[in-house]
């Protein structure tokens, strides 16, 4: 890597990227990060040309993907990613600060410059950010100030992912209440719910009626989605924190699952229930009913994950709720 020099670039040696558009070189990045030390030793100021393109950034995040475990490496990501924090909101960068420093104010700041970017960032993961300050930030005042003042004051930069945090973070917040009254106004049309985003589902989940956020899990498994499997997980996680609260919404999937005919229902009802009930000795008796039905004729009916937004045999939804019971 000293001495050789560059193909395709003159004037540069040899270098290896870590990763090349959606492909991650995760062997090369064990291996650096477990000779850390040595390889600076060696290299010394060649280092990061040997690694890297003209932006550490992406190679910082790619790093500390595994970094967690080697003390050395570790240290330098938390203090690159402090010198950059305004910029550094990728999600690798949020994922391993919540990782190593969880609940930090170090987590917070990149959380909400993800969320609220000063300015245009294609690299942020919203998502992620909202995941984050909902698990460590839920009681935090300062946090919800924040998001607060978002909604108040810059509403029209910043207010959807406000409102989104906010769902996830004070779903009991007055300001939601009045966000839901002009949503049912303007999105339920027609007996039918148009949900464009993560912000529509979790105001939905948030502040919907019981029989609300069941109509919009029908609407979801109703047809073909083959597009739902992109946001399948951000719909999923306000979907079954809502169930897990609201014992009406789990008695209407439940009488629901036991006359629909829809198999996406019958699989994902299943799932759902499964995932914050347990398999009581209802849903046991059903998955052996379902277990001991005659196979069809021509194909197996095949349903919507709702948790992932892939199309499965429905019987693997019992027989996973089955099997899973029996390991545990």
């Amino acid at each position: 890597m000293c001495t050789i020099p560059e193909v395709y670039e003159s004037g540069r040696h040899a270098h290896i990227k870590l990763s090349e558009g959606f492909k991650t070189n995760y062997p090369l990045i064990e291996f650096i990060l477990e000779n850390w030390t040595e390889l600076h030793g060696v290299l010394r100021e060649r280092f990061w040309g040997c690694i890297s393109g003209w932006d550490r950034m992406p190679d910082w995040a790619a790093l500390c993907t595994l970094a967690d475990n080697y003390s050395a490496p570790r240290a330098e990501a938390l203090d690159f990613i402090r010198e950059a924090k305004e910029a550094a909101v990728r999600p690798q960068f949020l994922e391993f600060v919540g990782r190593a420093q969880p609940r930090s104010a170090l987590l917070r700041e990149l959380c909400l410059h993800s969320l609220f970017p000063t300015t245009s960032q294609t690299e942020s993961d919203p998502a992620k950010a909202v995941e984050l300050l909902a698990r460590d930030f839920s009681e935090d005042s300062s946090t919800r100030d924040v998001i607060d003042s978002k909604i108040r004051e810059q509403f029209y930069m910043h207010g959807a992912r406000a409102i989104w945090a906010l769902c996830e973070i004070d779903p009991d917040n007055a300001l939601l209440a009045e966000e839901m009254k002009q949503f049912r106004s303007n999105r339920y049309v027609n007996d039918d719910w148009q949900i464009h985003d993560s912000v529509d589902m979790a105001l939905v989940c948030a502040e919907g009626t019981s029989e609300e956020v069941f109509s919009v899990i029908r609407f979801l498994l109703r047809g073909c989605r083959p597009n739902l499997r992109y946001f399948a997980p951000r719909f999923y996680r306000p979907i079954l924190r809502r169930l897990g609260r609201d014992r009406d919404l789990q008695d209407l999937l439940w009488q629901s699952l036991q006359h629909t005919d829809n198999p996406s229902e019958r699989g994902s009802f299943l799932s759902l229930l499964v995932s914050v009930q347990g398999l009581t000795a209802s849903l046991v008796e059903w998955c052996r009913n379902q277990r001991d039905q005659p196979p069809d004729l021509v194909i197996a009916s095949m349903g919507m994950d709702i948790a992932t937004g892939l199309v499965l045999p429905v019987r693997d939804f019992s027989a996973t709720a089955l099997l899973d019971n029996l390991w545990r």
